[in-house]
């Protein structure tokens, strides 16, 4: 398993949900019962750069594309707080834009596995 590359930790913010999905079964009586999916929330996050270095944006970049294929496969992401969460991307692109000469802005969305 790969691990997440080694660029900035510099992040503008960092989005975190905890998801817990339910299974609902609607009812004849019209209630509707449900039941927890899984036994273990899983969390989901949103890494956002203001200024993102051209080297690290490609960095990034080559670990999206050839290394972990896009959401092809998991890996294992540092959060701040010292927690180490296996992972893949939400999203099947990486966007960024390039706000200045050297430095690129943007996010990624990755979840829990």
């Amino acid at each position: 398993m790969a691990d997440w590359p080694s660029i900035s930790k510099l992040y503008e913010s960092i989005e975190e949900a905890s998801i817990m999905p339910a299974i609902r079964s609607p009812k004849e009586a019209g209630y509707i019962q449900t039941r927890p999916q899984f036994t273990l929330a899983k969390k989901r996050f949103t890494l956002r750069w203001r200024s993102l270095s051209d080297a690290d944006h490609s960095t990034l970049r080559t670990f999206f594309e050839t290394t972990v294929t896009g959401g092809g496969a998991s890996f294992d992401w540092g959060h701040p707080s010292g927690t180490t969460y296996t992972v893949r991307f939400m999203d099947d692109e990486l966007r960024f834009i390039n706000r200045e000469r050297d430095y690129w802005k943007g996010s990624v969305k990755l979840r829990e596995v």
